[in-house]
């Protein structure tokens, strides 16, 4: 089917995201602030994959029973089927990592992986990375760094937090691949920020037409996906 296109838009209307960063860093709170702040506009979804505990780090966001949780790749493709042409305004997913790992469990059986099983791990992976689009405006998925090797370039780097290719490749699937951060500034003080610019030691990315150079404050109270719509917007006028 033919579909035409705005090549020149100056506002986000539409993207898939990819937040990585250690333990602790933030990264499902983000998400719970992006879901609430989407809620007000249009219905969300909260998916979480089997093995996370997301649901805990949401409680109290106002999202109510619009989380699910999902045990098997058969399990996802269902609820993006369901979503797709709902009108959602938001889909976050909790975590990449969790979602490899049962990949990775159906290709091999449960068994210790190989190096075989790495290239269908692949290719689900990629397909489901695919298949984010168009369920929702926006789809947020969030995943734990690393460190890994690119056996290309022979560069390490912090990437998302994934075996094998997915580690680097990833980025690829998605619009923008940010990595969060969280520094301990006074007793219970944490200045939480997040970065998109381009960067040898870490792995990150933004469709644009113009970098996004600028760390972007993610403050523990909320606000932080509003900063991130507003500094997006910024680079596209």
């Amino acid at each position: 089917m033919r579909k035409s296109f705005n090549l020149d838009k100056k506002v986000l209307d539409s993207a898939t995201f990819l937040i990585h960063g250690v333990y602790g860093a933030g990264k499902t709170h983000l998400l719970g602030d992006f879901l609430s702040n989407e809620s007000k506009l249009g219905p969300v979804k909260f998916i979480n994959v089997r093995g996370e505990d997301g649901m805990l780090s949401l409680a109290g966001a106002g999202l109510g029973d619009k989380g699910e949780t999902v045990e098997t790749v058969k399990d996802l493709e269902e609820v993006l089927e369901e979503l797709r042409g709902g009108g959602y305004r938001a889909v976050g997913i909790d975590s990449f990592k969790a979602l490899c790992r049962v990949v990775m469990e159906e290709v091999n059986g449960g068994r210790m992986p190989e190096k075989s099983d790495y290239i269908p791990v692949h290719w689900v992976m990629e397909r489901l990375a695919k298949r984010l689009r168009g369920v929702a405006t926006y789809v947020m998925a969030v995943c734990p760094s690393d460190k890994s090797v690119d056996h290309v370039t022979g560069r390490t780097a912090v990437t998302p937090d994934l075996p094998g290719r997915e580690a680097w490749g990833s980025a690829g699937w998605f619009d923008f691949v940010g990595y969060l951060t969280a520094e301990v500034v006074g007793l219970s003080l944490v200045k939480r920020e997040l970065t998109f610019a381009p960067a040898l030691n870490v792995v990150t990315r933004a469709r644009l037409p113009k970098q996004l150079i600028q760390t972007i404050p993610v403050p523990n109270n909320g606000g932080g996906w509003v900063n991130i719509v507003q500094r997006i917007n910024q680079a596209m006028a």
